[in-house]
């Protein structure tokens, strides 16, 4: 899981994850009745908020094809942004679920190493705040809680990885079988093409040979009956006769040669799937 083509698998699942966690997020300082600070924190809240949005928005498109450096620097940026936007913002640290979707797209991209030290620096960053500004009394119980939430978006980012391999397996396997079954409607009209090939040359042969046969001793025949029609017109008679009959018999086989050349001609080929 390293550079991305412009458009991944995972393109709209990210797009979805950053979409309605930003609306989740911001709408609970939008309600919130208990914003601790000043005006300034609240713009720059919105205003990291929404260069985080869009720094994982538009990622797929400017960072996916830009290789390894592009990517490391979009996680390097996006772990900065988020810190400095959980410590800023009013409502003390209870944005910690805008760093879910950056976890779970890190499991999507780079490798176990690299995304676990992601995962746990996003996660001692949502604890650290808790404990910066509440104090360590309740620490454990908001670690545990936030523990379950990473858990659940780890899972179903694993899950949702699984299912996106596997269509992409699937339509790799796809193609692969379209482009077999067009090789192999192209061997099958080669041999279509061969068998009728080897059939003409057959009935050729047997053409050449049967009806050649024919034809000289017609001419033989008819020889002799030129030669021996002055003198001997009984014997003539007879020669032409029989020139006669043996023109009968070759025009009865090429008649069969082709009655066979038609019917091979009217056999369907080999249905191809």
């Amino acid at each position: 899981m390293h550079a991305r083509p412009q458009q991944s698998p995972n393109f709209w699942y990210t797009q979805l994850a950053f979409g309605c966690v930003i609306l989740t997020a911001f709408a609970s300082i939008a309600f919130a009745r208990r914003i601790v600070g000043e005006e300034w924190q609240v713009w720059a809240t919105f205003g990291l908020g929404g260069f985080y949005a869009l720094l994982g928005v538009l990622s797929d498109n400017f960072v996916g094809c830009r290789g390894r450096p592009a990517l490391a620097l979009y996680y390097l940026v996006q772990c900065a942004v988020l810190t400095t936007l959980l410590f800023v913002s009013p409502v003390r640290g209870f944005l910690f679920i805008l760093v879910l979707p950056v976890a779970s797209q890190s499991l999507f991209e780079l490798n176990w190493k690299t995304a676990s030290a992601v995962i746990v620096y996003l996660f001692g960053v949502c604890v650290g705040v808790i404990g910066y500004y509440y104090g360590t009394a309740n620490l454990a119980e908001v670690a545990v809680s936030y523990l379950a939430a990473f858990v659940f978006t780890i899972a179903f980012t694993i899950v949702a990885a699984q299912a996106l391999a596997a269509k992409s397996r699937s339509e790799a396997l796809m193609a692969e079988l379209t482009a077999a079954n067009e090789k192999l409607r192209a061997h099958a009209r080669q041999t279509e093409e061969l068998a009728t090939t080897r059939e003409r040359n057959r009935l050729a042969r047997e053409i050449h040979d049967g009806v050649g046969h024919y034809l000289t001793v017609i001419k033989v025949q008819l020889d002799a009956a030129a030669a021996l029609l002055p003198a001997q017109p009984g014997p003539a008679l007879t020669s032409v006769e029989t020139a006669a009959c043996l023109a009968g018999e070759a025009l009865g086989d090429v008649r069969r040669s082709v009655g066979a050349l038609r019917t091979d001609a009217a056999r369907p080929p080999l249905a191809v799937f």
